[in-house]
């Protein structure tokens, strides 16, 4: 049985398609995120993504931890993907996820910053150099690490 599919703007297909519209109509901002296992997976699909979708109403949050794949998980492997990230829509980056992760038995587990395999470097440079003003929400910290957490990135940023 087939089931049509409803077209939005410029062809897209529906949902989706119309989520740049509405956010422009309504006079908002939508952030999407890439993840490793997900649609928008690498750099290179969330630009085609944002190319596709050709609105200034789509965004990007970008979360280094949720680019990390198991299969590229070297320092060097990170430090790519977030400086393509960074050549291919670094203008679209509004907001930063700061957190940190480790896989257990090929499952991405979240943790808390600087206790996990995510190499800022790139991250942190990128920012610097591009978007030293951008907020960053930390993810996976408490009220007892707070402190010590947010120490840990203004640390790394430093040293960018």
């Amino acid at each position: 049985m087939e089931h049509p599919v409803k077209l939005g703007k410029a062809g897209k297909p529906g949902l989706v398609g119309d989520l740049g519209d509405a956010a422009e109509r309504l006079g908002v901002t939508v952030g999407v995120e890439g993840v490793f296992d997900h649609t928008l997976r690498s750099p290179e699909m969330m630009a085609r993504f944002l190319k596709d979708m050709a609105s200034p109403a789509i965004e990007v949050i970008l979360d280094a931890a949720n680019l990390v794949a198991p299969w590229a998980a070297s320092p060097q492997e990170q430090n790519d993907v977030i400086d393509r990230a960074f050549q291919l829509y670094g203008d679209r980056i509004s907001v930063l996820h700061l957190k940190d992760c480790v896989f257990e038995k090929g499952v991405q587990k979240c943790v808390r910053p600087g206790t996990g395999l995510v190499c800022y470097d790139a991250l942190m440079r990128n920012v610097r150099a591009a978007k030293p003003e951008i907020i960053g929400l930390l993810e996976e910290s408490d009220p007892r690490h707070f402190a010590q957490d947010a120490a840990f990135f203004a640390q790394r940023f430093a040293q960018a």
